[in-house]
Order: C-alpha cells, then sequence, then structure tokens
C-alpha cells in the first residue's frame, strides 16, 4: 500500500490535510489493472495499531523477541575473505619490495640496464595494480561487516522497542507514530473493497518487518477473529 496525501485550505485560512492508503501494484502499474481502492488513513491504522498491540502482548512473541537481542551476526565467511586477501596482499607486498631491490641493483654500465628496468618497472606497475584491487577488495569486506554488524544493533533496536510498544506509542504525536508504523510494516494486505464494513477489521493479512512465527500470527488471527466476534455480539446486545 502506498499513503496519498490532499490538502486543502479552509476559508479562514486553516491548511487542511487528509491521508490515504491505495493499492501499490496500482501506483506501480501507474493506475492501470488493479484498483485504486483507497482506504481512510486514520481507519486502517487504527486497525494496524490494533493489530500489532495484540501481537507484541503475544507472550510466545516476546519471548521470540527476547531471544533475538544480544545474538551476534555471522561475519565468518567474510572474516576469512579478508584473511585471504591479506595473505595475497603480504605476498604481493614482498613481490614488490624484491621486485624494487632487482631494479636498484642494475649496473648502469650493463648494456642492458635500460631495457632490464623498463621490464622491471612494468611488471612492479602490475604488482602495484593488483595491490590497489586487493586493497579495494578488503576495504569492500570491512564495509560489508561493518553493516551486518549495524544491522544487528539496529535489529536489537527494533527489538526492545516492541517490547514496550504498548507503553511508548500512545506518548507519540501523530507524525511520528505514522513513521514508526510504516518503518515496521512491509505490506497490508485487505479484504475486497466490496466487504468493508464500518466497525468491521478490513485487514486480511499484515507482514511484519521482523520475523513473527506461523505459531504467533495464527493466535493472532484467533484473537482478532474472537475480538470482532465480542464488537458484534455487544452491538446486537445494545
Amino acid at each position: 500500500m502506498y499513503s496519498d496525501t490532499s490538502a486543502w485550505t479552509n476559508k479562514d485560512g486553516t491548511r487542511r490535510y487528509k491521508w490515504k492508503y491505495q493499492c501499490g501494484h496500482y501506483a506501480k502499474s501507474k493506475f492501470g489493472q488493479c484498483k485504486k481502492n483507497a482506504i481512510s488513513a486514520e481507519w486502517i491504522e487504527a486497525e494496524v495499531i490494533e493489530y500489532t498491540k495484540l501481537l507484541v502482548r503475544n507472550q510466545q512473541f516476546a519471548e521470540d523477541i527476547q531471544s533475538q537481542i544480544g545474538q551476534k551476526v555471522d561475519v565468518s565467511e567474510i572474516d576469512i575473505e579478508i584473511q585471504n586477501y591479506r595473505k595475497k596482499l603480504t605476498k604481493l607486498e614482498r613481490s614488490k619490495s624484491n621486485l624494487e631491490q632487482d631494479i636498484d641493483s642494475i649496473y648502469d654500465d650493463d648494456k642492458n640496464a635500460e631495457r632490464k628496468r623498463r621490464d622491471m618497472n612494468n611488471r612492479l606497475n602490475k604488482i602495484y595494480e593488483e595491490i590497489y584491487s586487493i586493497e579495494d577488495q578488503i576495504t569492500d569486506c570491512e564495509m560489508r561487516k561493518a553493516s551486518a554488524e549495524q544491522n544487528t544493533l539496529t535489529k536489537d533496536n527494533v527489538y526492545k522497542m516492541l517490547l514496550v510498544f504498548d507503553k511508548i506509542f500512545d506518548k507519540m504525536n501523530d507524525a511520528d507514530k505514522r513513521k514508526l508504523i510504516e518503518s515496521m510494516i512491509l505490506e497490508v494486505q485487505l479484504h475486497p473493497k466490496e466487504t468493508w464494513e464500518e466497525g468491521k477489521n478490513p485487514i486480511k493479512e499484515i507482514k511484519y518487518a521482523f520475523p513473527v512465527s506461523d505459531e504467533v500470527m495464527d493466535a493472532l488471527r484467533e484473537n482478532v477473529a474472537s475480538v470482532e466476534t465480542c464488537v458484534l455480539l455487544s452491538k446486537l446486545g445494545q
């Protein structure tokens, strides 16, 4: 889903905004094939928030999240790559040093001195090119390693936030709430538009930006269905 904002100015000069979400495929296809199926941001966000609150209250989910915090990312393969590149670099540095000594040891009165220096300098240039290439590969590996480790820290922060989501979310302003929700959600699938009813959850499925086990999602769906049934019965009893 993609967010869509409409804005207008009231007669008193007040700037007003209205947010909606529309089908992501509709937006990507430049308004072909799929229908827009726009839905009020307030409605869908309220449902997503309640859905997420039910998720973070799930004991199994909390235990799963706790187990993820502090887990070290496996960068052993990258470390092996770096180690192998450093070995190659050591050999190249040794070859470079030996070749430079050979160049310095050429006697000026040697009738082939100029040619020898030229040939050796060509070989030296090739060694330098190999050294630069290896150094670039080492830098690339180190950047990949740092990125992987940084992602782990970022995930840790997300997991820690999820454990206190219920406590902090309602204290945030609307803009921060929207940013947080959008960062947590990869995809929201809705039931067909013709089935949308006031007071009924239009959400078919939510895909989060963090791992949620099938067991937890199944329990969440049952919980949502139970809540909707209770709401329906309470309305019938009025």
